[in-house]
């Protein structure tokens, strides 16, 4: 079952998306790949999202993969009375460093480090940015902020401070425990959240390692300053990134926030790695059985802009209409992609494998000069399917594969079409297995033309074959 739209999908799954039945029409629809995210699952959640991804892989013969959204050291607010209090526009409240019940005069944060950091003038950001404070007084024990509107505000709600970096440990032990669940669990991907610098993800790295597991493939989150500011040195340690629009538009100018959008997902494409593209995409469909118009706008955008994917999170875990948002969704994509004159194109970074990028170029090249069907990529770790998939080739890339580990990692790359197939020995049996393969999943015609890629000693692409089926 190979997917329509080139663009992939990911689901957060929740309470709308629980039950299998459901669940399965979302893979039906296009959903490539199912998050769990870690900063609300319990265990009986995560053994249901793991129940229905390995179960509909084996009914639908899909590669759906599984991504663990890791929570990240955010800072949050402590309680409150009764769990709830209203501030109001022109008091004043406290930050203060003692852990306390908070309420309209005081609250203290999980991490004390940002009291340190604050000076007069910043601006603070609280529950999404519904609440914004003004630092006017700063000293050792609490920082006083002009409340600068009216706002009801509940425990545990995320602060924000634009601009500001601030010295965290990365993993905390939350973190370090719902990692190790993800790692059992079998999971393809870990998104790693308020990313500052590529030492967190050499930190993440060690931690798997000490664990016994083999690192899964690294998603960075984009949603701090300081992400902003070392993001080629975290590209350099990652499997891709997802621009995370909701807490990036607190932490920088929210007008800024599409300029950073493309200026990222181009240096992802770039560097040859995955882009991911999140945050009210189709936010009104929580509630609506139709997105805004603005909604299929921004989604549109997103693959004009090279995103590998697009992702859903209240749409599909709280929302009425999940199965519907995603059917709107990968029309939308299915839609952009058949104006590719309107993608902003970008000439990846090839690196020190001169041989394989000079494969790609070719392989991409053949497509536009032949009446082809696709293009077959034999791939033992994914690295040509995604060199091919950012130069945007017209025709769908089928990768086969000799493990469901890299064919699921695949299931997240632009108009790559896994497929899992038996082990081969020589060259001859690789393409003739892929071939065969490829034939039943896209029901081609013998005599059809396909563009063949891959490596003669299974392992580095050297070779480009022009074959018939």
């Amino acid at each position: 079952m190979l997917e329509d739209s080139k663009t992939k999908l990911i689901c957060t799954i929740g309470p709308s998306t629980y039950n299998y039945e459901v669940f399965k029409e979302l893979v039906k629809e296009g959903m490539n790949v199912a998050r769990v995210n870690g900063s609300h699952a319990t265990d009986e959640e995560i053994r249901a999202v793991v129940s229905n991804v390995n179960n509909v892989n084996k009914e639908l013969n899909t590669n759906v993969a599984l991504l663990f959204d890791i929570a990240g050291p955010k800072i949050r607010t402590g309680t409150f009375v009764n769990g709830e209090v209203t501030l109001t526009k022109g008091n004043y409240v406290n930050i203060v460093r003692e852990n306390i019940v908070g309420d309209e005069t005081k609250f203290t944060i999980n991490n004390k480090s940002l009291i340190d950091n604050l000076k007069v003038g910043d601006t603070v950001y609280l529950n999404d940015g519904l609440l914004t404070l003004k630092v006017e007084e700063v000293n050792n024990d609490q920082v006083k902020c002009l409340i600068a509107n009216d706002c009801k505000i509940k425990d545990r709600r995320g602060v924000n401070v634009p601009g500001l970096f601030y010295d965290v440990d990365f993993l905390e032990e939350k973190d370090r425990i719902m990692i190790k669940k993800a790692l059992e669990n079998g999971t393809t991907f870990l998104a790693l959240s308020f990313v500052q610098t590529k030492d967190n993800i050499l930190e993440v790295k060690e931690y798997v390692k000490s664990l016994g597991f083999e690192v899964p493939k690294i998603i960075a989150k984009i949603e701090s300053y300081s992400a902003l500011t070392h993001i080629d040195e975290i590209l350099d340690e990652v499997d891709g990134i997802m621009i995370a629009r909701g807490d990036l538009a607190l932490e920088v100018d929210v007008e800024q926030v599409p300029i950073i959008q493309k200026k990222f997902v181009k240096k992802a494409k770039m560097k040859n790695k995955l882009a991911i593209v999140a945050t009210e995409m189709m936010g009104s469909m929580i509630s609506s059985p139709r997105p805004t118009r603005a909604e299929l706008t921004d989604v549109c955008n997103a693959v004009f802009d090279m995103a590998d994917a697009v992702m859903l999170s209240g749409e599909t875990t709280i929302g009425q209409y999940p199965v519907e948002t995603v059917r709107y969704m990968k029309t939308l994509c299915k839609t952009s992609e058949a104006n590719p004159d309107l993608m902003r194109k970008v000439l990846p970074y090839y690196g020190e494998d001169q041989i394989a990028s000079t494969i790609a170029r070719l392989a991409n090249l053949a497509t536009e000069e032949l009446e082809a069907k696709c293009i077959i990529v034999p791939t033992t770790t994914g690295k040509t399917a995604v060199l091919l998939s950012t130069l945007r080739p017209n025709l769908k890339i089928v990768a086969t594969c000799i493990d469901e580990k890299t064919a699921r990692f695949l299931s997240l790359a632009y108009g790559v079409s896994p497929i899992v197939v038996n082990k081969f020995d020589t060259i001859e049996e690789m393409i003739e297995e892929s071939k065969t393969k490829t034939k039943e999943s896209l029901n081609l015609s013998s005599g059809d033309l396909v563009i063949v890629t891959g490596g003669s000693n299974n392992k580095d692409t050297d070779l480009i074959k022009i074959e018939r089926i």
